[in-house]
């Protein structure tokens, strides 16, 4: 037999207990203002009350066989509850934008972006490479370097040196 818990069920219409043992209103499957699908933002009060919800209806559970009627209704109200924030948050989550790429997408993309990244570093090197030469030409010729040809090889991406 289950042993009785600090928790003490209070079992009127619309109302389920909580955590705490204290009874709190149940909300209805009525979304409000900062739930609206709309918004740009996520409602975190719905994600925040979900560990709440849940825990009601892990602790109506046990009540059931000991209140009858009373206690089977505010569990199917409590597990409504949930279910129907549940839903609401995985709709919320699912029409977050982005995230439409399978993970093996996302690895490929960023296989190419790093392969183009790869490829301009290695055409920026050659170019320095070709200026260096270039100006390592011009010493040995006894010429001097073409004014604004000198890179400053620490940011070779960056403007010419002056």
């Amino acid at each position: 037999m289950a042993t009785p818990s600090a928790f003490t069920p209070v079992f009127m219409p619309g109302f389920t207990p909580s955590y705490s043992g204290q009874a709190t209103n149940v909300p209805s499957q009525q979304t409000n203002s900062e739930d609206t699908a709309g918004s740009s933002t996520l409602p975190t009060s719905l994600y925040a009350s979900l560990l709440s919800k849940l825990v009601t209806v892990l602790e109506l559970d046990p009540c059931i066989a000991l209140s009858g009627q009373q206690g089977r209704q505010a569990l199917l109200t409590a597990t409504n509850d949930f279910k129907f924030s549940l839903a609401r948050a995985k709709e919320l989550a699912a029409g977050l934008p982005g995230g439409e790429l399978m993970l093996e997408e996302q690895d490929e993309i960023i296989e190419m972006l790093e392969a183009v990244k790869n490829g301009k570093k290695a055409q920026l090197e050659e170019f320095a490479g070709q200026v260096e030469a270039h100006k390592d030409a011009r010493l040995i010729l006894g010429k001097p370097p073409l004014p604004g040809i000198d890179v400053d090889m620490d940011s070779a991406a960056s403007t010419p040196a002056s």
